[in-house]
């Protein structure tokens, strides 16, 4: 139950003595303290002031997990996926020679060994494993291959390319990955632009397509049905995606996906989007991106859930 908010300092909560399950809850109340800086979060929680954070830097994740007063917790339940639209409407990005070119460009193998400290695997296909979707054969589509990517723009005709990456502001990893993209892609002649946007900047860009380019952000629910993420993700949406790709065929087959009950027909279906998800190359893929706390030891119990964060409904402190 609420005890207090103080905005942009902290809300306290209590434990409610009718809740609906006898015994719980089992904290007898919660701080949550707002903090922008994730180093204070970090410097606090070594101090003993906080018990638990969320999305810690990964690297002081790395630092602390072998050191047995703390604990991470990866919840690899959430289908979280690092993921880069292009802006397909806008030339020369409506070609598909370009966006295949850019694709191969994509060292996923660094991003998801060097910045995400191997807490993600490198990933074509917009789902994980336990998708129905998945096919380890086609997850390999596109490897690094920068010769082949610059061969592909030679086939379009396109030289000195000059484009711009949204990311946003305070996203470290793929703030980080910018940088790596923006080297390789110099390598054969294109120019990225690296545009840090705060969060309502950058939805506004990436969801009305103004931008020219790419943005680097994230789609969630890659663990399930693909129909499932057809209808929750505006990366993949076929009728409004935030990459301005349309496309008949793309909409029918995410249409028949999503209305067909039979299981062998339905992955007949997803073979066929894989394939055009591959060729079209309007949305790249990076590395899965699971979500991520740190505690002390002492807190027992954080379970995890398919949105990509944390239950504590039966969480207890020792």
């Amino acid at each position: 139950m609420l005890k207090e908010w103080v905005q942009g300092d902290h809300i306290s909560l209590r434990k409610n003595p009718n809740y609906w399950q006898k015994g719980k809850p089992y904290l007898d109340g919660v701080e949550i303290k707002i903090l922008q800086d994730t180093q204070a979060m970090v410097a606090q929680m070594e101090a003993g002031a906080l018990d638990l954070i969320i999305t810690p830097p990964l690297v002081d994740l790395n630092r602390l997990k072998g050191d047995a007063k703390y604990q991470s917790l990866l919840n690899n339940d959430s289908g979280a996926v690092t993921v880069i639209g292009m802006s397909v409407p806008k030339p020369p990005f409506d070609k598909k020679e370009v966006r295949q070119a850019l694709n191969y460009a994509l060292d996923r193998k660094r991003y998801a060994d060097s910045i995400l400290l191997g807490t993600g695997k490198p990933t074509v296909l917009p789902w994980t494993s336990t998708s129905p979707g998945y096919d380890a054969s086609k997850n390999a589509a596109y490897g690094f291959d920068l010769e082949k990517s610059k061969a592909l723009l030679g086939q379009a005709g396109v030289t000195g390319l000059e484009m711009d990456a949204l990311v946003q502001a305070n996203n470290a990893e793929v703030l980080a990955f910018s940088q790596v993209y923006q080297s390789d892609l110099s390598k054969i002649g294109i120019k990225l632009n690296i545009v840090k946007l705060e969060q309502a900047a950058w939805l506004d860009q990436v969801n009305k397509v103004t931008y020219r380019g790419i943005w680097i952000g994230g789609i969630a629910f890659a663990q399930l049905e693909p129909a499932t993420t057809f209808q929750n993700s505006r990366g993949l949406d076929p009728t409004a995606n935030s990459s301005g790709f349309v496309q008949d065929k793309y909409t029918q087959l995410v249409t028949a996906a999503n209305a067909e009950p039979d299981k062998a027909k339905r992955k007949d279906l997803y073979n066929q989007l894989n394939d055009l998800f591959i060729d079209e190359s309007f949305l790249m893929v990076l590395s899965t991106t699971p979500a991520r706390a740190m505690a002390t030891a002492k807190v027992k119990d954080v379970a995890n859930n398919a949105h990509g964060g944390f239950i504590f409904t039966g969480t207890w402190m020792e």
